[in-house]
């Protein structure tokens, strides 16, 4: 059930965010906030990295590693854009109203899609085993035993000079 860690990790950063929303009166408040935001986030991560792991092909797993990174940077950017505008042109406070709506989405967004069918553990495909050729040609380079044969290493030339 590693969806429910998503679940319960989105509502611990929602509920940070609000904390971070309503402690703007003093920098022990802020710290305080900052600091449950921070303890929410690790383990965030961790499970939507596991998630990924879990679900994405053997053969795909460093290019959902990339973009799950790359699609991390992207929002922080957009974050850290939003928040600067934000301040400017409203209200020192504004960016923490920006942060608890984004993790309120986030929140729904992950209750409405976070099922065990969509986190399904992936079933690695046994290999299959060579079959002989039907047609009389060749099987693929093998030897008839449906085993590759062993290629040579390229012989080394001598310098030239």
């Amino acid at each position: 059930m590693p969806y429910v860690l998503l679940l319960a990790g989105m509502a611990l950063l929602f509920a940070a965010s609000c904390v971070l929303l309503v402690s703007t009166g003093s920098l022990w408040s802020l710290t305080v906030a900052v600091g449950l935001l921070g303890v929410a986030v690790a383990p965030q991560m961790i499970t939507m990295f596991g998630l990924a792991e879990r679900t994405v092909p053997a053969v795909r797993l460093g290019e959902a590693m990339a973009a799950l990174v790359s699609a991390l940077i992207l929002a922080q950017s957009a974050g850290t854009f939003l928040g600067g505008w934000a301040t400017t042109h409203f209200a020192p406070a504004a960016p923490f109203a920006i942060t608890a709506a984004t993790a309120a989405a986030a929140l729904l967004l992950a209750a409405c899609t976070a099922t065990e069918q969509r986190y399904r553990r992936r079933t690695p495909t046994a290999p299959t085993a060579p079959t002989a050729p039907t047609d009389g040609g060749t099987d693929g380079g093998t030897d008839g035993s449906g085993v590759q044969p062993r290629i040579a290493a390229p012989a080394r030339r001598a310098p030239r000079t």
